[in-house]
């Protein structure tokens, strides 16, 4: 009988970071999130593709999974289910990368996220000072709205699309039990990204400083 107990999803997220490994890619943790993200995969971050897991107060090394940090009490130690989910997005987007996407697609994909983080980067280096984080939300989502055609926010949420679905599948090859938390979790990212694009609204239960970019 499948189970969630936390020794049973720290092997699933092992495993997984083991496959990811013997696939090319280089996983490790990073201690800095610069968009709010949990995780990210870059294809040519080491130059080899790579994914990273966001996790304060990591361990050396940066590139064994482990189950706890240094964090000092009372901060908690991390939460291997979220970071399990985290890293088969994260791996989700590695196998979109590595051909489960035609690779001239990816590329347009590819180009349109480098255009965004760059759009990104120039709205925040000129953004008035004294502005709210919701102010400053609408913004950002504004100017890619605006600066971002469909076909292009369109690419954006089919790779995320597809990363959530590449995700799921391998949970449910490496036999995890519960997917509440993945399926609220595909559900909050996609609604991020459509909010971050400026498609969707927020919704009545958001926190604005909360919504990442995963």
């Amino acid at each position: 009988m499948k189970t969630s107990r936390a020794d049973d999803v720290f092997s699933i997220y092992e495993a997984l970071w083991r496959r990811a490994e013997h696939e090319g890619a280089v996983v490790r943790y990073e201690g800095i999130s610069p968009y709010g993200e949990a995780g990210w995969f870059h294809p040519t971050y080491y130059p080899k593709p790579t994914i990273v897991l966001i996790r304060p107060y990591y361990e050396e090394p940066d590139d064994e999974p482990r189950r706890e940090s240094t964090a000092p009490a009372p901060l908690p130690q991390p939460d291997i289910h979220a970071e399990v989910i985290t890293l088969a997005h994260e791996y989700g987007h590695f196998v979109s990368w590595s051909g489960r996407t035609e690779r001239a697609e990816y590329e347009l994909y590819a180009a349109v996220a480098k255009y965004r983080d760059a759009i990104l980067d120039e709205e925040i280096k000129k953004m008035p000072a004294g502005l709210s984080r919701q102010e400053s939300n609408e913004c950002l989502r504004t100017a890619l709205h605006d600066r971002l055609d469909e076909e292009a926010r369109d690419r954006i949420l089919r790779e995320e699309t597809l990363a959530w679905r590449i995700g799921r599948e391998v949970l449910t090859e490496l036999a995890l039990a519960d997917f509440e938390l993945y399926d609220r979790r595909t559900k909050i990212g996609l609604h991020n990204h459509r909010y971050r694009l400026g498609i969707e609204d927020l919704w009545p239960d958001d926190i604005p400083g909360e919504l990442s970019t995963e």
